[in-house]
C-alpha cells in the first residue's frame, strides 16, 4: 500500500519501470475487456487505476502507436523517474 505501480511491480525508479507499468496497465484493460468480473481483486482494479492516471504531455508530441501518440509521463502516474 502506498507505493506506485512501478515501485511495486517494476523495480522502483528503474526508467523500464514506467514502461513495464504502461503494458501492463494494456494487458489489465485486455483482460477486462474479455472477463469484466476481472477487476473484482483490490490489486488489479488499483493497477488499472495506477495507468489510467498517466497523463499525456502535449508539449512533447512523438510518433506513436498507429496515429501519433503523444509523449507519454508515465513517471507521474507510475514514481519512477526515466
Amino acid at each position: 500500500k502506498g507505493q506506485s505501480l512501478s515501485n511495486r511491480e517494476f523495480g522502483g525508479t528503474s526508467a523500464a519501470a514506467p514502461h513495464a507499468a504502461g503494458i501492463y496497465g494494456l494487458f489489465l484493460l485486455s483482460r477486462l475487456i474479455a472477463n469484466p468480473d476481472y477487476l473484482e481483486t483490490h490489486d488489479a482494479a488499483e493497477a488499472l487505476l495506477d495507468f489510467m492516471s498517466v497523463s499525456i504531455d502535449p508539449e512533447r508530441p512523438t510518433p506513436g502507436i498507429g496515429d501519433g501518440a503523444r509523449f507519454v509521463n508515465a513517471d507521474r502516474a507510475t514514481g519512477a523517474q526515466p
